[in-house]
C-alpha cells in the first residue's frame, strides 16, 4: 500500500452555511480525474460525530485498530452515510478493505498530528476502495458543510478554500423545506 504522496497534495475546502449548492459543486468535481473526492463527506462534522460514540475529547490516544473500526462501523451502518450522495462502502468486501487500509495507514504514519492522520488515512482507505491511482491526483477536495471548522483546516492543512453563498432567503426556505421534510 503506497500512502507517501497524499501528504503532498493541494487540499481545497468547499464550505458554506445552510443550503448553498455545496452538493451539487460537488457533484460537478466529482469526476474529474485529478481531483480525490469522497462522497458527501465533512471531515470535522464526522470527527466530532466520532467523539460523540466514543465519548471522547480527542481521538489521539486511541489505537489504529478502535479507530478504523468506528469510523468504517459509521460509514457502513449509520443511516446518514446510506443516502447516495454520501454512501461509498457498498459491501462487506469494501468496508473489509476500508478498514485493513485505514488501520495501515494510521499504524505506519508519521503525522504527529492526530487531524492530519486521519484526514490523509481516511483519503488513502476511500483510494485504495475505489481503486483510485493517488500518482493521477493533483488535489484533495473535501466538503465541509459548516464554515466555523475553517481555522483548523487552515491551521493544519493551509488549504484554499471555496465559500458557496447564495441569496439567504433561498438558503432558509431549502433549509425549512427539508426540516419539515425530515419531521414528517
Amino acid at each position: 500500500m503506497r500512502h507517501h504522496s497524499l501528504k503532498n497534495k493541494k487540499i481545497c475546502v468547499i464550505s458554506t452555511f445552510g443550503h448553498n449548492g455545496i452538493d451539487w459543486l460537488h457533484s460537478l468535481i466529482d469526476s474529474h480525474p485529478d481531483v480525490l473526492i469522497m462522497p458527501g463527506f465533512s471531515f470535522y462534522r464526522t470527527i466530532d460525530k466520532i467523539q460523540t460514540i466514543l465519548n471522547v475529547k480527542s481521538l489521539s490516544k486511541l489505537s489504529s485498530e478502535l479507530l478504523a473500526s468506528t469510523f468504517v462501523k459509521l460509514f457502513f451502518e449509520d443511516p446518514g452515510y446510506q443516502v447516495v450522495r454520501r454512501k461509498f462502502i457498498n459491501n462487506k468486501d469494501e468496508r473489509d478493505r476500508f478498514k485493513d487500509s485505514l488501520m495501515h495507514y494510521l499504524s505506519v504514519s508519521e503525522a504527529d498530528c492526530i487531524d492530519r492522520r486521519l484526514f490523509f488515512g481516511l483519503h488513502f482507505s476511500f483510494a485504495e476502495v475505489k481503486r483510485i491511482d493517488l500518482d493521477c491526483i493533483k488535489v484533495i477536495v473535501i466538503q465541509e458543510h459548516v464554515p466555523w471548522h475553517s481555522m483548523k483546516y487552515k491551521k493544519i492543512f493551509n488549504p484554499y478554500f471555496v465559500f458557496m453563498m447564495r441569496d439567504p432567503r433561498a438558503a432558509l426556505i431549502g433549509s425549512w423545506i427539508r426540516l419539515k421534510s425530515a419531521n414528517v
